[in-house]
């Protein structure tokens, strides 16, 4: 009787063991999934340039060939009026900080909405579409 007792309960204790880790692989896949998809917003890839917003309203770009690119290494390449900025970035909790080689680090506000993106600086707020 106490051999069956002691087969009941390891059987027992093998089934809830299965369900738990079954349960643990569920939660990892919603977080992979929720982090990926939807959690965080990816500023990776190439943004292209639309206008910013001053104390003086709206103005469109002047230049259609300005933009930035953001790469998963934590590289990035802007081009602005012409010339190329190389240097690295981090993006956390909408914020930015860029660094380029003997320069300052660049703190911004950086707000991604689908293909939008609006970086807020003290003195205006840019815009970017996705490409």
């Amino acid at each position: 009787m106490e051999k069956q007792n002691t087969t009941e309960n390891t059987k027992n204790n093998s089934e809830s063991g299965s369900t738990l880790l079954g349960m643990i692989v569920l939660i990892l896949i919603g977080v992979a999934v929720w982090h990926f998809w939807g959690g965080k917003k990816s500023i990776v890839g190439t943004w292209q340039y639309v206008g910013m917003q001053t104390d003086d309203g709206y103005k469109n770009a002047e230049n259609d060939k300005d933009m930035v690119s953001f790469h998963k290494d934590g590289t990035y390449i802007e081009i602005s009026d012409g010339r190329e900025y190389i240097g690295t970035y981090s993006y956390d909790n909408d914020e930015l900080v860029t660094r380029q080689p003997g320069q300052y680090d660049t703190f911004v506000k950086c707000e991604i909405d689908g293909d939008k993106m609006i970086i807020t600086t003290k003195w205006r707020s840019l815009e970017y579409k996705r490409q």
